[in-house]
């Protein structure tokens, strides 16, 4: 069996609706608009943005000329933070070899390499700038 980062559909939307916004460029776009452009219910949607609006990702104007855009530039803005505005620290809590204790780092005396690759995989996410995320959909504005 094939995994790979299993993200929720509430991690995948996240990205992918703030991948559009880092098109509009600081544009408020309304998120019946935004809901509408990603085929994702309306309200789904609305409750994904106010989960990254509190992370501090995007920025929620209400009214007739609201809408919501990003808190910050797409290139300062990465991809773990996105992740885990939805879905919470990407880490395991308790070690593989203790239940009874969480995980702690190199200064384990069982630092195992699963732990290392975690370690990689937030590092590489870490890199990944909401406006590589965006220029990937730009290439493919019919998504």
């Amino acid at each position: 069996m094939t995994r790979c980062l299993n993200l929720t559909k509430t991690g995948e939307y996240a990205i992918a609706a703030l991948s559009r916004l880092a098109l509009d460029r600081g544009a408020p776009v309304s998120t019946a608009l935004l809901a509408e452009r990603q085929r994702v219910p309306g309200p789904f949607l609305v409750k994904i943005l106010s989960q990254c609006a509190r992370a501090g990702l995007v920025a929620i104007t209400r009214g007739a000329s609201g809408g919501v855009a990003l808190a910050r530039e797409p290139e300062k803005i990465t991809l773990l933070e996105v992740i885990e505005a939805c879905e919470g620290t990407l880490r395991r809590g308790l070690c593989v070899f203790f239940k009874e204790r969480a995980c702690a780092g190199p200064d384990c005396e069982v630092y195992c390499p699963l732990r290392e690759e975690e370690e990689r995989l937030r590092g590489r996410l870490a890199s990944i700038p909401l406006s590589r995320m965006a220029g990937a959909l730009s290439v493919h504005p019919n998504l």
